[in-house]
C-alpha cells in the first residue's frame, strides 16, 4: 500500500484551502451583485409524531415478521414435525 507523508499532505490540504477561500470569495462577491446579502432564516423541521410512530410500528411490525420468518426456517431446516416443539 502506498502513503504520502505527511509534508506532502499538508501541502495538499494548503493548497485546497486556498482554492476554497477563492471560491468562497467568489460566491460573496456573486450574491452581493445579485443583491441577496441578507441570510435566509434557518427554519428547524418539525417532527410530525404521528408519522414517526407508524413508521416505529411498521418497523416492529416487520421485524417481527423478519423474526417469525427465521424461526419458521430454522425449523424446517431441523426437521421439526407439525406439533413438535
Amino acid at each position: 500500500m502506498k502513503e504520502v507523508s505527511e509534508a506532502d499532505m499538508l501541502e495538499a490540504l494548503r493548497v485546497a484551502h486556498e482554492a476554497i477561500k477563492i471560491q468562497c470569495k467568489a460566491q460573496m462577491e456573486f450574491t452581493e451583485e445579485v443583491g441577496k446579502t441578507i441570510k435566509r432564516e434557518y427554519s428547524h423541521e418539525e417532527n410530525n409524531e404521528d408519522l414517526r410512530k407508524k413508521v416505529w410500528m411498521r418497523h416492529m411490525i416487520n421485524a417481527i415478521r423478519q423474526q417469525g420468518l427465521e424461526q419458521m426456517i430454522n425449523i424446517k431446516r431441523r426437521g421439526f414435525r407439525s406439533g413438535d416443539q
